[in-house]
C-alpha cells in the first residue's frame, strides 16, 4: 500500500516539475516572439531607401555643398527609435579666476596657511 502511495506521489511531483518547465517555456516563448516582432520592424525601417540616404550622409559626409541634413519623422516613429541619444551640449559658465590659480603648490600652501602671497 504504501509503495503504491509513494509512486503515486512521485507521479505527480514528476508531472507538476514538467507542468512549471512548460509553463516557463511558454513565457520565454512569448517574450521570444515579441523581440522578433520588435526586430523585424528595426529592420524594415533600417532596410529603407530613405534610412540607408541619411545613413550615408550623415556619417559618411556624402553631402553636396548646397545641403543640410534634415531629418523628419513622424512623432510616433520619432517616440520608438528615439533612445536618448540627444544631449544639449551647454556651454561652461565663466568661472571666475581665484588669485591662487597660478600659484605654485607651495605658494598655494603658504597661501592657505599663512594667508599671505608669496608671489614674485
Amino acid at each position: 500500500m504504501l509503495y503504491l502511495l509513494y509512486n503515486i506521489l512521485n507521479n505527480e511531483y514528476k508531472n507538476y516539475k514538467d507542468e512549471k518547465i512548460t509553463e516557463n517555456f511558454s513565457v520565454d516563448k512569448k517574450i521570444i516572439l515579441e523581440k522578433i516582432k520588435d526586430r523585424k520592424e528595426e529592420f524594415a525601417y533600417k532596410n529603407t531607401k530613405a534610412y540607408n540616404d541619411r545613413i550615408n550622409k550623415s556619417s559618411m559626409k556624402w553631402l553636396n555643398s548646397w545641403e543640410e541634413m534634415l531629418q523628419v519623422v513622424e512623432e510616433n516613429n520619432y517616440n520608438k527609435y528615439n533612445n536618448d541619444l540627444d544631449v544639449i551640449i551647454k556651454k561652461p559658465e565663466k568661472r571666475e579666476e581665484y588669485i591662487y590659480d597660478w600659484m605654485s603648490i607651495f605658494q598655494k600652501w603658504i597661501y592657505f596657511i599663512f594667508e599671505k602671497d608669496v608671489r614674485d
